[in-house]
C-alpha cells in the first residue's frame, strides 16, 4: 500500500488510545477509519494508493489522522464517487 507522507513530528504529542484526545487528532487503523467513513477496508486501501494521507510507522503499521483524511476527501480524494453520503 502506498502511503503519501512519512513520519510526522506530531505523532509523539498525541496519545493514540487516550479517550480524552479528540477523535480527529487520533491515529486510526484502516478498520477504524473504514468503519467511521462507512466504507470497506479495501476502499481505504485503494484511497491510500491514490494519495490519501497516512503515516507508516515501521514496515507494517499504517495509521490515519481523521482530520487529514477528511481534508483530503473534501478537496481531491475519492474521485469516482465511491464514498457514500453520511
Amino acid at each position: 500500500m502506498a502511503c503519501n507522507g512519512g513520519h510526522s513530528g506530531d505523532r509523539y504529542t498525541v496519545n493514540v488510545t487516550d479517550p480524552a484526545t479528540p477523535l480527529r487528532e487520533r491515529y486510526l487503523t484502516r478498520g477504524e477509519l473504514a468503519q467511521y467513513l462507512g466504507v470497506s477496508e479495501k476502499t481505504v486501501a485503494r484511497w491510500g494508493g491514490a494519495g490519501m494521507p497516512c503515516e507508516r510507522w515501521g514496515r507494517r503499521l499504517v495509521r490515519y489522522r481523521l482530520d487529514r483524511v477528511e481534508a483530503w476527501l473534501s478537496t481531491e480524494g475519492a474521485a469516482g464517487g465511491d464514498r457514500q453520503a453520511r
